[in-house]
């Protein structure tokens, strides 16, 4: 819907926008307020915030608050995401290693996340889906193997996980152009977006190594450290969400 509104002469500084209905949706909601002068005003309201209260003066903080938080959102309710994460701290053994890893892993999905938000390039999303559940079945199997294999997995994981960021980034993307992007900060939301999911990701990375550190130290539980333990869960659900998205994408096709 489009309409016109008369927000009288003061228009809608220190007012609020509040979506009614939007506590009991699942949705996300772009607001975008251009004012006759001034800088233009954007945030993302959801379930848990549906009302925006328009500042008297126009901050571009505030742009970086809200897609922040959404990035975090994204990396930390994306399963998907969280399971690749997890395997990945499972494989690496050193934190030196783990740490490599995890930037060629940022490096590649920031790459096809600002071109595809800048539709430099366009992949479908259904065969994206099933490549990143693809990706983590990769690491799974590689934890759950006995021994220790010469892989180029095991060899040179940032490789491969700069790889595999690839496919994540063109995920975010695609969950990034359903919420929309402000016209007159795409840069800087985009910006935001990106650091959020890093946020999260190392969240879930040091969440991973406390959770060992701590198996590691308490012998009444000295049978939960084999990482086979949680690799088998992993890759079951990811082989799952494997054939269901690739049934998904040849049906589209």
């Amino acid at each position: 819907m489009r309409w016109v509104l008369d927000c009288s002469p003061s228009g809608l500084a220190a007012g609020a926008v509040r979506i009614v209905g939007l506590e009991q949706s699942s949705n996300d909601v772009l607001v975008s307020i251009v004012g006759a002068s001034g800088a233009p005003l954007h945030a993302v309201l959801s379930s848990t915030t549906t009302a925006y209260a328009v500042p008297a003066t126009p901050r571009l903080r505030q742009v970086f608050a809200s897609y922040g938080a959404l990035g975090v959102e994204h990396i930390l309710t994306g399963y998907d995401h969280v399971l690749f994460v997890v395997a990945l701290t499972l494989l690496v053994g050193t934190l030196r290693g783990l740490l490599i890893a995890v930037t060629g892993f940022t490096l590649g999905h920031s790459l096809t996340l600002s071109l595809a938000t800048f539709d430099v390039i366009h992949v479908p999303s259904p065969p994206i889906e099933a490549m990143i559940a693809g990706s983590i079945v990769v690491l799974a199997a590689e934890v759950a193997a006995p021994g220790r294999r010469d892989t180029l997995v095991v060899r040179a994981p940032w490789v491969v996980t700069t790889i595999f960021g690839l496919f994540h980034g063109l995920g975010f993307a695609g969950a990034l152009r359903e919420i929309g992007l402000p016209n007159a900060a795409t840069v800087p939301a985009l910006a935001a977006f990106n650091i959020g999911v890093e946020v999260g990701q190392l969240g879930i990375v040091c969440a991973c190594v406390l959770l060992g550190a701590l198996l590691r130290r308490v012998r009444a539980i000295e049978s939960l450290r084999d990482a086979r333990l949680a690799a088998y869960p992993i890759g079951l659900i990811a082989a799952f969400w494997t054939i269901e998205r690739v049934a998904t994408a040849l049906s589209v096709n």
